[in-house]
C-alpha cells in the first residue's frame, strides 16, 4: 500500500494554480554529471526534452498546454528506473537518489499537501479495516514450504485487498474532480477513470474544463468521446454493428442478441494477458447460463488473424467472435468508446443496455439475475 500511495502521491504533485510555464529544478544525490530525460505518457503525442546534468543539478523549463503523466530518466548507467509524476504548469523541485530514481521526493507548491493528505486519508482508510500484514503475507507466499492451499488463500487476500484500494482510489478521484472541477489532473482522471462518473456529471465537468482550458488536448478527446458514452450509457439501445466473423463472414450484432434473452459483447483480444486469465472464467459462465438465454459476441481488438484465431480455439472460445483486425482502432471499440479491455456490455433481447463494466468477481450474481 505505500509502493501504491507513494505511485499516486507523485502522479498527484502539481500546483493548482497554473503559472504561465513550468520550471523544474533537480538534485540527483552522488551523481556529477549525465543527462536528464523529460517525455510525456502519452502513445499518441510522445513529447521529449533533455537536460544536461552538472555536479549533480540539472533544469527544465516550458510550457504545457495538456498537464498530464511524465517520465523522468537518466541516460546511461545512472539511477535505476524512472520517475512518474503529473507535469503541470509551475514549480517543481525533484531531489533523488542515484540508487534509484523510485527513492525521490517532489517538492512543490501547496497543493502538495493537500495531494499529500488525500493519499494519506485513502491509505489511513484501508489499514483501519484490513487486518492483515503484506509483508509478512509476502514472504509466506514466497516461502517454498507454504501449502498450495495457503498460497491460493492468500492470493485471494490480495485480490480482495487490489479491489479495496481501487474502491478507495474511486472515492478519492471522485472527491477531487468535486472539489477541483477546472484543475488539469481532474481532466485526466476523467478520461483514465471514464466509468466512475455518470454522463450527467461528464457533461457538467466537461463544459467547467472546456471554459478554464479550451486548448487541453485531454479535455477535446473527452468532447469528443461524450457522444459515445451518451449513446452507450445503461437504459439506451444499443447502438447496432457489423463485422466479419473468423471466416469473413459479416455479423450484425442485432441478428445475435434479438434472439436472445441477454447478449454479452466482450472486448477482448488473443495479445492481452488479462483477457486470457479471464477467458476459463467466461467459459464457465458461459456454459452454465447460455442454455438460460445467455448469449456472447466477442469484438477482437486483434491486428492479425492467426493469433485471434489460435486464441479462440486454444482457450475453447464456442460463442460469436468478430474483428475488423484493426487493434485499437477497432470501430466497434471506437463505437462503444472502449479504452481498456477486457470490457463488457450487456444487452437484452430488445436490445437495451442493462449492464456496463461488471467485474469478474460480480459476473455469475448479474447473469444469476438477469436470467434466473
Amino acid at each position: 500500500m505505500k509502493k501504491t500511495a507513494c505511485v499516486i502521491t507523485t502522479l498527484l504533485t502539481t500546483a493548482c494554480v497554473p503559472l504561465d510555464g513550468y520550471v523544474i529544478k533537480g538534485t540527483i544525490d552522488g551523481l556529477t554529471d549525465g543527462m536528464a530525460v523529460l517525455r510525456n505518457a502519452s502513445r499518441e503525442f510522445p513529447v521529449a526534452d533533455t537536460a544536461v546534468i552538472e555536479n549533480g543539478r540539472f533544469e527544465f523549463s516550458g510550457k504545457v498546454t495538456t498537464p498530464e503523466p511524465y517520465y523522468l530518466s537518466i541516460e546511461g548507467d545512472k539511477p535505476a528506473g524512472q520517475l512518474s509524476f503529473f507535469l503541470d504548469n509551475g514549480k517543481i523541485t525533484i531531489r533523488a537518489s542515484i540508487d534509484s530514481l523510485s527513492r525521490t521526493m517532489i517538492l512543490t507548491g501547496p497543493a502538495t499537501t493537500l495531494f499529500a493528505k488525500s493519499v494519506d486519508d485513502v491509505e489511513r482508510r484501508f489499514y483501519d479495516a484490513w487486518p492483515y500484514d503484506f509483508e509478512s503475507l509476502l514472504r509466506e507466499y514466497c516461502d517454498a514450504a507454504t501449502s498450495p492451499e495457503r498460497k491460493t488463500e492468500i492470493l485471494q487476500i490480495a485480490e480482495e485487498a487490489e479491489e479495496r484500494v481501487a474502491g478507495m482510489q474511486k472515492i478519492m478521484t471522485m472527491e477531487y474532480a468535486e472539489t477541483h472541477p477546472a484543475s488539469a489532473y481532474t481532466a485526466y482522471i476523467l478520461k483514465r477513470h471514464t466509468e466512475y462518473f455518470p454522463v450527467e456529471e461528464m457533461e457538467i465537468y466537461l463544459s467547467a474544463l472546456q471554459d478554464a482550458q479550451p486548448a487541453n488536448r485531454i479535455v477535446q478527446e473527452l468532447a469528443a468521446a461524450l457522444p459515445a458514452l451518451k449513446a452507450t450509457a445503461e437504459g439506451q439501445p444499443a447502438p447496432d454493428f457489423t463485422q466479419h466473423d473468423p471466416a469473413g463472414k459479416p455479423l450484425a450484432f442485432s441478428d445475435v442478441y434479438m434472439k436472445n434473452k441477454l447478449t454479452m459483447i466482450n472486448f477482448w483480444a488473443s495479445w492481452n494477458g488479462s483477457c486470457r486469465r479471464f477467458n476459463p472464467t467466461l467459459v464457465a459462465l458461459y456454459n452454465k447460463y447460455h442454455p438460460k438465454g445467455l448469449e456472447i459476441v466477442a469484438v477482437s481488438l486483434d491486428s492479425r488473424q492467426d493469433s485471434w484465431t489460435e486464441a479462440i480455439a486454444k482457450d475453447g472460445l464456442k460463442w460469436y467472435h468478430m474483428s475488423d483486425l484493426n487493434g485499437w482502432n477497432n470501430a466497434v471499440a471506437r463505437q462503444y468508446n472502449i479504452r481498456y479491455i477486457p470490457q463488457n456490455v450487456f444487452v437484452n433481447a430488445s436490445g437495451e443496455i442493462v449492464g456496463k463494466r461488471i467485474p469478474e468477481s460480480d459476473m455469475d450474481a448479474f447473469l444469476a439475475s438477469q436470467l434466473n
